[in-house]
């Protein structure tokens, strides 16, 4: 595994997609139709004595993206688990009319972008 190094703000986050799995909607449809799990390579940083690696896998007969960051300092190691549900554009926006909610703006990604089925976010607006 490979190390990046320098000081953990300065190091970039890896917010590519994995090959492996593609964008959130590609990589569930690929799982779905295979009927398994797909997993990322790990990413590794190093920054002044703390070893931080991430490890990220799609499940899809749960619908969940789960994350795994494992941190070493001086031979230490702390685990943190993340797990997050991932929705269809149709049931967040089925679930947002359902509490009263209208869905004014949709983006694919921080930057504004459109939102597609490759978009590697799914960023919502609504009101009441």
């Amino acid at each position: 595994m490979n190390f990046s190094t320098g000081e953990v703000k300065s190091i970039p986050y890896v917010t590519r997609h994995s090959p492996l799995l593609g964008s959130p909607s590609q990589a569930l449809e690929k799982l779905e139709q295979r009927g398994k799990t797909g997993a990322s390579a790990p990413v590794a940083r190093k920054a002044e004595g703390l070893h931080i690696i991430q490890e990220r896998w799609i499940d899809a007969s749960t619908r969940r993206i789960n994350k795994k960051i494992t941190m070493i300092r001086n031979g230490k190691e702390s685990a943190y688990r993340e797990s997050v549900r991932m929705y269809s554009y149709r049931e967040i926006r089925d679930m947002l009319s359902m509490a009263g909610l209208k869905l004014t703006e949709t983006y694919g990604d921080f930057d504004g972008s459109e939102y597609t089925q490759d978009s590697p976010r799914m960023i919502l607006i609504g009101e009441k």
